[in-house]
Order: structure tokens, then C-alpha cells, then sequence
């Protein structure tokens, strides 16, 4: 695919998935923008390429100049054209019958159909959103309108390239770039099948839900992502079945939402090498954050009702001013380690605050100092410096309200409000 680098795709409800759905500013001041509506702005069904195939003919017409940068869907035809997404290159507008595209769509062809212009709409045909997706490679954007899509019939892939440049992936609900939080957030249904999300670029403002049960997860990332204001729900019930999988190094995570009623090994949020989470909430959980390498991280964030709040896996890693609430092991240390850190955090409601799974203590592995629990309670492992026992006096942690005591903060709702950000303790 050789769409324009700075090509903006709409995906909507009420669009089609036989809509041109993308566009470029080739030509400023004079290139228009036909994806935000849910018709095509020009439906043909005559077209004809040349010798080359990258010249389209239409003797219904219709073509302006304006449409400079339009995607437009080819199919059909006899013989049939390469059914994809073209665009109309700079300087492509020839006359109201004719217009050049991007690449070849098959030399000599007669009677196809195209539609330019118009949203597009996710969940209708798995092998149209897969080569749909696949087309978006590079630093693009991707805005998804308020409502509900699928279930999928395959994964979606935004696939990694054009660094340092990010592609974005935004929900919206009433105007593009309104950061909508709650069910004003778009909902997808990944069905059994996970949203991938690869190096260099982010999902935004989504929510999510799925089995996972072909892949494992609802969402997954690889190396330098960013997740940003999603609520992922995975509601597969086999073993190893996660909402958000960061397997990728250096995958940021911010104001995320995550639970997952998988059984064994089934995770809220994984975070992998150097991956971060930050103001994020796992809860109703097997097991919430699991920091699986070294690097990873979570900081200013709240596990809650799961049997493993945090669970540290790897050397090098730290949790830092965040709360387990009601959860069976708050922070568990699993395996014979080295180093790491647990500072400036709560456990409340919990039965194991502070645990480790080795069969005696190894002081030493794991500095956890600063901490607040409500019992004096480190099995297998050292109580360090400045860890007090006492009542963090949560608000209302049943309305998952994680005010303590007189901070009027909340790390998980700060996180929603995408202008504030909270360096108080949790």
C-alpha cells in the first residue's frame, strides 16, 4: 500500500466497509475531507483503468479536484480489478471523468465499482478489515466514532513503522478529539480475537471486550506502544486469558481499565521488559498486575478484588504509590529474585499484604519500605524502613472511591480526567 503518510482514516457505525473511509491534505486549500459522513461522496460503477492501471475513467464522472488525497474502494470489474483501497494522488485530478491513483489497480480493466469518500465501519467482513488495517503501516491516524462494533472475526492489527512518527488509533464521541471517558467511549467486541497495537503507535479512548480465545488477549502490544483511557474487559474463562498483554518492551500504559475472569495465570494487565503502568485500575481478577520482566513497572495505581493484587516475576522491577484493595495476596513476590522495589504503597482489606512465595526469607531481594498494611504482615520477606501499620481510610472503595483519608485524589479517576495528574500518595 502507498497511501500518503498523513492519510486520516473515520470508522463509524453507520458507515460501510465498501466506503473509501481514509484522506490526505495533499493539497491544502483545495483537498476536502468525505470520510466524516456515512455515504460515499462519489459512488461509481463504471470505472476503467489504463495500460498502467493507476488511471481511472469514468464516463458517469463526477471526480473534482477537491477529492485530491480521497481514498476510494475498487472492486469488481471485467476482468476484476485488485480489490483494495486506492488513493487519488497530488495533482491526480485530471478531468471530471478522470483521476490518477496511487499504485496500480490491474492494467485494462472495464466496469468496476468505487466508492470515495464515506466512513468506514469495522466487525462486517473479517478479510476486509484485515487488509483495511493493514493498509493503515505508518504514522496515521485512525478516529473511531461513539458506539458499538463487531464482534470480529479476526485480529485487528495497526502495524509498527514510521518511527519516530506516531500512528494514532483515537476514539471520540461527538467531535473529534473530545477524549471521551465512561460509555461515551466507543465499545468493540474483539470477539475471540485480540486488537494488536505495534511499535510506535497508541489506542486511545476505547473500550474493549473479548474471549481471547484464539490469541490469549484482548488487546496486545509490542515494543513502544502506548495505551491510553481504555476499559478492556476479557470475559474468556480458560486459563491464560488476559485483558491487556504488553509482551513488547518499553509499552506504556496510562489511565487503563482491566479485568479478565480467566482462570490460572490469567491476567488484568502484563507487563513485559521496561513496560509501564501508570494511574491504571486491574480489578475482579485472578491476578491484576504481573510484572513479568525487568524494568517493568506500576506506579499510582489500584488493584482490586483479585487473588494477586501485583505480583513482581523479574529482577529490577518496582510498584510504587499504589493500592491492593480486598484482594486475597496484595503484593507477592514470585520466585527466587534479586532485586526490587515496593515503595510508598497500601494494602487494605487484604489477607497477605506484603508475601513471598520462597519457602524462607531472603532479606534483601525485595526493599519494601514506606508502605502502609493493616496488619503487621511480611511472610518471607523483610520489613524495611518505615512501614507503619494502620487505617488508610479509604472513602468508598466499594464505589471504587480510593480517596485516602483527608487526599482528596483518586488515582483512577485522575487518570479519566486527561488533564490532571496526581503526585499525592495513594
Amino acid at each position: 500500500m502507498a497511501l500518503h503518510v498523513d492519510t486520516v482514516v473515520e470508522i463509524r457505525t453507520t458507515g460501510a466497509n465498501t466506503n473509501g473511509g481514509g484522506w490526505a491534505n495533499v493539497t491544502p486549500g483545495t483537498s476536502v475531507d468525505y470520510t466524516q459522513q456515512n455515504a460515499p461522496q462519489l459512488a461509481l460503477v463504471d470505472i476503467a483503468t489504463d495500460a498502467a492501471g493507476t488511471k481511472l475513467t469514468s464516463a458517469t464522472g463526477g471526480f473534482t479536484a477537491a477529492m485530491e488525497g480521497s481514498v476510494i474502494f475498487l472492486t469488481g470489474g471485467v476482468p476484476a480489478v485488485a480489490e483494495d483501497w486506492y488513493q487519488i494522488i497530488t495533482g491526480g485530478y485530471i478531468d471530471g471523468n478522470n483521476v490518477t491513483i496511487d499504485r496500480s489497480a490491474g492494467a485494462n480493466k472495464a466496469g468496476a465499482t468505487g466508492n470515495l469518500g464515506g466512513a468506514y465501519k469495522i466487525g462486517v467482513s473479517a478479510g476486509k478489515d484485515m487488509v483495511f488495517f493493514s493498509n493503515l503501516g505508518g504514522p496515521r491516524d485512525a478516529w473511531i466514532k461513539s458506539g458499538s462494533y463487531g464482534p470480529m472475526g479476526t485480529n485487528i492489527s495497526f502495524p509498527g513503522g514510521g518511527a519516530p512518527t506516531m500512528g494514532r488509533i483515537r476514539g471520540y464521541d461527538a467531535a473529534r478529539g473530545d477524549n471521551p471517558t465512561g460509555t461515551d467511549r466507543p465499545l468493540i467486541d474483539m470477539g475471540d480475537w485480540a486488537f494488536n497495537v505495534h511499535g510506535g503507535h497508541s489506542l486511545e479512548h476505547v473500550r474493549l471486550t473479548g474471549t481471547g480465545a484464539n490469541v490469549g488477549e484482548v488487546v496486545y502490544t509490542s515494543s513502544t506502544s502506548f495505551l491510553f483511557n481504555l476499559r478492556v474487559e476479557c470475559t474468556g474463562v480458560a486459563a491464560g486469558r488476559h485483558a491487556i498483554y504488553a509482551e513488547g518492551s518499553d509499552t506504556t500504559l496510562l489511565g487503563c481499565q482491566a479485568s479478565t475472569t480467566g482462570s490460572g495465570a490469567s491476567y488484568a494487565i502484563y507487563l513485559h521488559q521496561s513496560c509501564k503502568a501508570f494511574h491504571c485500575f486491574a480489578h475482579d481478577s485472578q491476578r491484576g498486575f504481573y510484572l513479568a520482566a525487568a524494568s517493568a513497572g506500576v506506579s499510582f495505581s489500584v488493584a482490586d478484588h483479585c487473588e494477586y493484587g501485583f505480583t513482581i516475576a523479574a529482577n529490577s522491577t518496582y510498584i510504587h504509590n499504589c493500592l491492593a484493595y480486598s484482594c486475597t495476596y496484595a503484593y507477592r513476590l514470585q520466585g527466587a529474585l534479586f532485586c526490587g522495589a515496593l515503595f510508598n504503597n497500601i494494602a487494605d482489606a487484604c489477607t497477605f499484604d506484603f508475601w513471598s512465595d520462597q519457602a524462607a526469607e531472603l532479606e534483601g531481594i525485595l526493599t519494601c519500605g514506606n508502605c502502609m498494611d493493616g496488619a503487621t504482615n511480611f511472610t518471607m520477606l523483610a520489613n524495611w524502613y518505615g512501614n507503619v501499620i494502620g487505617d488508610a481510610g479509604l472513602k468508598n472503595p466499594a464505589a471504587d472511591d480510593f480517596r485516602v483519608d483527608s487526599h482528596d485524589v483518586n488515582v483512577y479517576e485522575l487518570a479519566m480526567e486527561l488533564t490532571k495528574f496526581t503526585t499525592a500518595i495513594v
